[in-house]
């Protein structure tokens, strides 16, 4: 029996393998170049915009507002990143009294905070930019919920998220709920430029001429506070909130049926807290700072409620209350000076719960701490049903 033939073997396998070498390197080389060309082109554009903007900003060849920001308007990606850094008058300047209340290091010398002071405290923030949140429609003048939302410049998403979930019903700042967003200045003059687009839009930022930074958020607070108490005394109640949370409005409201003579302000309130003495903790509070072994009892700066007779209260008693920077402590420690009370609020999470989307929607639950953007969205939009369920659409209750 014949045996069969093998095949006949490729002669050609190996130029083949070459070629297809080959074509992988020329390949490869291209977009690297392709890469190297625009990444070169993207540097020198960069370069000049810098460079350009620069003059025009520090040698007077482009116009500033009244705070002294160049008009930068209609910016694009590259000279939002790019930025420059704000010019050192723009920033709020601390006076010599301010600087050993900070608590910062290097201003507090040898000498530990104090608990309590004789008119040391001066609050001079000026307002660089304002809203309109409380000087319009006011034929009612009838406000049944004031929100205060801590925010910072770069933090665009979070209140573009914000006004298209659950502050959407209330996005003309014309009905009985008025919301505000806090900021401070920028460290660069281009997000500053962009915020004022931003409000010229929605006219709900409310501007401080002080540095946006962590240990300066008490400033922030003082400064809603005195919006507060200035433009809408009439406000029913007064919430403040960061701008990672979700926040209930409807089921808010329902607190105004409480008894809000019974206590100052309410949340998520700690009693018998200890400081945190860890330098890399963000809520770190040296012995300088902080010497005492407790802090006050205070309500979780992610959310709390406060009438504004308590605001205004909080506003005047803070004159004799050195500056801290944790500023929910802050508050604890001049409810404190006043004498008056805190309340726990059942409701106030400082995480989000497990499962479902909707659950974030339930009717007990006012607020939820460090929800992001896109989770705001996709709860907001995602079709809840039932009495049980707040939110903008409605369908068969889940089963």
């Amino acid at each position: 029996m014949p045996c069969k033939s093998r095949p006949p073997r490729r002669k050609r396998a190996s130029l083949t393998d070459l070629f297809l070498a080959y074509v992988v390197i020329v390949v490869l080389g291209v977009t690297f170049f392709v890469y190297f060309i625009t990444s070169a082109t993207e540097h020198l554009t960069s370069n000049r915009i810098s460079q350009r903007t620069y003059r025009n900003v520090f040698e007077g060849r482009q116009p500033q507002n009244q705070w002294g920001h160049a008009v930068l308007y209609n910016l694009d990606q590259t000279q939002q990143r790019l930025g420059i850094r704000n010019a050192n008058e723009n920033i709020k300047e601390l006076s010599e009294d301010e600087k050993h209340l900070l608590p910062v290091e290097s201003y507090l010398g040898d000498d530990p905070r104090q608990t309590s002071c004789d008119n040391c405290f001066k609050y001079n923030v000026k307002t660089v930019m304002k809203a309109n949140s409380c000087l319009t429609s006011w034929a009612s003048k009838h406000i049944d919920l004031l929100v205060l939302i801590l925010s910072a410049p770069e933090n665009i998403d979070r209140r573009n998220a914000l006004r298209e979930t659950w502050l959407s019903p209330y996005i003309n700042n014309t009905s009985k709920v008025r919301y505000l967003f806090l900021l401070g200045l920028s460290e660069y003059v281009a997000p500053d430029a962009i915020i004022q687009q931003e409000n010229t839009v929605y006219k709900d930022i409310l501007q401080g001429d002080f540095l946006d930074d962590y240990h300066n958020l008490t400033y922030k607070t003082l400064m809603g506070l005195t919006w507060a108490v200035n433009h809408c005394k009439e406000a029913n109640l007064i919430i403040k909130v960061d701008d990672d949370v979700w926040l209930n409005i409807p089921t808010l409201l329902q607190l105004l049926n409480y008894n809000l003579h019974s206590f100052s302000i309410g949340g998520k309130c700690l009693y018998n807290s200890l400081p945190i003495r860890n330098p890399d903790s963000k809520w770190y509070a040296s012995f300088q700072s902080y010497p005492e072994t407790y802090f006050p009892p205070f309500c979780a700066g992610p959310g709390y409620v406060i009438s504004p007779k308590t605001a205004a209260k909080i506003l005047e008693v803070s004159k004799n209350v050195p500056y801290f920077h944790l500023e929910d402590v802050y508050v604890g420690m001049c409810i404190q000076k006043l004498g008056q009370r805190i309340k726990t609020i059942y409701g106030f999470l400082s995480f989000k719960p497990s499962g479902h989307l909707c659950r974030l929607r339930h009717y007990s639950i006012i607020l939820i701490h460090e929800v992001s953007p896109e989770d705001m969205r996709l709860t907001w939009d995602y079709r809840c049903g039932g009495k049980t369920f707040l939110g903008r659409k409605r369908r068969r209750t889940l089963g």
